[in-house]
């Protein structure tokens, strides 16, 4: 650079511009090149900056890119396309700004507790589903028992995640007191309305019930989804129990259904013809299903649930949710069917909520992404990638052959060996292979936020107002009763001897017409 910058100010130089110390330098070291050298040093001298501009690039923040192993999965598939455009927004309005690292790095976002890991991820965040805080439940559900923050592989899933995210405020305080320090400050406030979409839900619906395939299938009034637990299947009968006596009341049919295993477009069909969904725990202490809640009032569904341990999220969901007893729910129900109006109004006051939790939602993401850029900056990120493979072994090769999820692999049966024939002249026939037990299978996912929504989103309903208000109808007065019309007496004959008197020829008796009643003022 020095030598082109001295040919381009030599001729300058030559006049004795410039003091003799710096002329004597440049004769000693540059006057013999030629003059194309400017030319070729300047080319050197651009081609160094244009070096330094890619060093300096390759120095600049590379954003994370988040992978969903359960995209598409019958379960999570539709809360991975709501969480993904959750997560756009967020990185759009800079809540990854401070992200510092120059590297590529890939962050896979889990929803179940048994996902699996991609091998290309760095790192995982598990966003925590389960009813951690919660008793054991009395069924084996999802392949595990009681399955709890105090389940030693749970434990380790959560430790080795770049952050949990938590969707209920009593689980959150649970999480803080029973795990350990250096992971509870890894764990964040994150509503599951991240994960439902509640944009275009009236036409969604409304294109599901347009399909010939739900068209064809006969619609419920009361619906129930989910894994039947013992309770759970009593509650069942409760209610079909209720909707006879309420059919012979009413004088019309009422179908009440519990489905378990269904899933996709059959689940969404059923769930946008039923006039009323209900929701019970699978287990004692349980916070509210808020996962299989959301997306049906993001559709503007009357739901009815049984209260929950979480007092926070019941306050949230007073008026969008019939809430009772589980023994009550029967009884709700049918109130729902009965009261058109108060049904309407409960519709229409979940669809309003689904607005504005999805709203809320957002900050509580891009929060978390922000403790996430600052947990980079100050290499607090795990060192080692940690996959399902560091958790539970035979899960990965459950993820692998069940890529949806809907049901735990059936296992092959396993054939006895064949005994040894015995000597008569019948062989004995080679017993029947005894299989294993097939497992339960996991709980029923959450359905595709799906709507249908109020028959067109409703204001207020207000009650349909009486032609006039009427004061209470008094009852149409008789006419005055009249007198009895008495017989004309006849003349008393007068005493005098005069001539005979002859009576008149009789007039007919007055006819006595009853008046017409006068209308009521």
């Amino acid at each position: 650079l020095a030598q082109a910058i001295w040919l381009s100010v030599r001729p300058v130089a030559a006049n004795k511009r410039m003091p003799n110390s710096v002329f004597n330098y440049g004769q000693q070291h540059l006057i013999a090149l030629e003059p194309f050298a400017m030319s070729t040093f300047l080319a050197a001298c651009l081609g160094c900056l244009a070096q330094a501009t890619v060093i300096l690039a390759s120095n600049q923040p590379v954003l994370p890119t988040f992978v969903f192993p359960e995209e598409g999965d019958a379960y999570f598939g539709n809360n991975v396309d709501a969480l993904k455009a959750s997560l756009d927004v967020a990185v759009s309005q800079g809540c990854l700004q401070t992200w510092p690292l120059t590297t590529p790095t890939e962050i896979a976002l889990v929803f179940r507790h048994d996902s699996f890991v991609p091998e290309t991820a760095d790192f995982y965040i598990q966003y925590q589903m389960e009813q951690v805080a919660a008793g054991p439940t009395e069924d084996l559900l999802g392949g595990f028992k009681g399955f709890s923050a105090n389940n030693p592989q749970y434990r380790k899933k959560l430790a080795n995640a770049l952050q949990v995210w938590e969707w209920s405020p009593r689980q959150m305080k649970y999480l803080s007191t029973n795990l350990p320090g250096d992971v509870t400050k890894k764990v964040h406030y994150v509503p599951l309305w991240s994960s439902v979409g509640v944009e275009d839900s009236h036409a969604s619906c409304d294109e599901i019930l347009e399909q010939p395939s739900c068209q064809a299938e006969p619609g419920v009034d009361v619906l129930f989804f989910g894994a039947l637990t013992v309770a759970r299947k009593k509650l069942c009968e409760s209610v079909d129990a209720e909707m006879k006596r309420l059919e012979l009341k009413q004088g019309m049919p009422i179908v009440s259904q519990c489905v378990s295993g269904v899933f996709g477009a059959a689940l969404e069909c059923k769930i946008c013809k039923a006039k009323v969904l209900y929701s019970d725990h699978s287990r004692e202490g349980a916070v509210l299903e808020t996962h299989r809640i959301n997306p049906l009032l993001a559709i503007g569904k009357a739901v009815v649930s049984a209260k929950s341990s979480d007092d926070v999220l019941d306050s949230f969901y007073s008026q969008a949710l019939e809430f009772t007893t589980s023994e009550n729910i029967p009884q709700a129900i049918a109130r729902l069917l009965v009261d058109e109006e108060a049904r309407f109004k409960l519709e229409w006051n979940g669809y309003a909520l689904a607005q504005k939790m999805k709203l809320g939602a957002q900050a509580h993401v891009c929060r978390a992404l922000n403790s996430l850029a600052s947990a980079a900056g100050e290499s607090a990120l795990p060192s080692a990638k940690q996959g399902l493979q560091n958790y539970v072994p035979y899960l990965y090769e459950r993820r692998l052959t069940n890529n949806t999820n809907t049901t735990m692999p059936t296992p092959v049966p396993v054939p006895l060996p064949t005994p040894t024939p015995t000597p008569t002249p019948t062989p004995t026939p080679t017993p029947t292979p005894i299989p294993l037990p097939t497992p339960l299978p996991t709980p029923t996912p959450l359905p595709t936020p799906l709507p249908t929504p109020l028959p067109t989103p409703l204001p207020t309903p207000t009650p349909t107002p009486l032609p006039t208000p009427l004061p209470t109808p008094l009852p149409t007065p008789l006419p005055t009763p009249l007198p009895t019309p008495l017989p004309t007496p006849l003349p008393t004959p007068t005493p005098t001897p005069t001539p005979t008197y002859v009576a008149p020829p009789p007039a007919p008796s007055p006819v006595y017409v009853a008046a017409t009643p006068v209308p009521s003022p």
